[in-house]
């Protein structure tokens, strides 16, 4: 069993996430629920929980502030929100995990099996200090990004990202250095991501940073040539995009 806490300061949302927890995620024992911030830091420490469920949109202290009060701490959050884009934004930049309110029961279950396959289960407080400068400063000036990778999470300056490739449920960055990085994230949610600067997903298997293009072909649908010689395709239904993004 794995022991878990709820903060949240709607009691419905506590009972319906108690609800689907127990039907759909019975390897998780529920521990504690709390309905402030404060109260969640006192259950935190008496009750030294894996893993927190946490809403981001509370009075008085808000997730964010309760974590940044609380400290490091040795358990994984995965937050709770309704639809606050700027936030979602910041969290996908620290590579948090996060579900949307109303739940849904299968994105509960991806969420924890995600957790619970991670190889380092405990977010470094690296990662949280990386969220809290994001969230003070616009999406699109952000500039370093958090890759979770079976080890743990690297620390990448988003200038060093030549292009991103899939490989099955894992991403590949490739690196103006010439290494390579494997995501344990897929390519869409990247794509999802990185949408706010300077990449643009050319075909299926690919998102390219765009200030690393060095050669568009004409073609069919064409293909560009990166500046680290790489020659990828374009799909035919992101071609029209692509030119109109790159001549921005």
């Amino acid at each position: 069993m794995h022991r878990a806490i709820i903060i949240d300061d709607e009691k419905d949302s506590i009972q319906t996430l108690a609800l689907l927890l127990s039907s759909y995620c019975p390897e998780i024992e529920l521990i504690a629920r709390c309905e402030s911030g404060n109260e969640g830091i006192q259950a935190i420490r008496n009750h030294q929980p894996e893993l927190v469920f946490l809403d981001i949109e509370m009075p008085q202290m808000n997730g964010f502030s309760m974590l940044e009060k609380l400290g490091s701490y040795p358990f994984e959050v995965i937050f709770v929100t309704a639809y606050n884009q700027y936030a979602i934004q910041a969290i996908k930049f620290s590579a948090f995990d996060y579900l949307l309110k109303p739940i849904d029961a299968e994105d509960l279950v991806k969420a924890v099996e995600k957790w619970k396959n991670k190889k380092a289960p405990v977010q470094p407080f690296e990662q949280f200090q990386h969220l809290l400068q994001s969230l003070k400063q616009p999406i699109s000036t952000i500039q370093k990004l958090a890759i979770p990778t079976v080890e743990g999470f690297l620390f990448v300056q988003m200038s060093e990202i030549v292009r991103l490739e899939t490989a099955g449920n894992f991403t590949v960055f490739h690196l103006l250095n010439k290494t390579q990085v494997i995501s344990t994230q897929i390519i869409k949610e990247w794509e999802e991501t990185l949408q706010a600067h300077s990449f643009f997903r050319i075909h299926n298997s690919y998102i390219v940073n765009l200030q690393y293009v060095k050669k568009y072909v004409k073609g069919e649908n064409g293909q560009v040539i990166m500046e680290d010689g790489t020659t990828l395709d374009i799909s035919r239904r992101r071609k029209d995009d692509f030119l109109a993004k790159i001549m921005q």
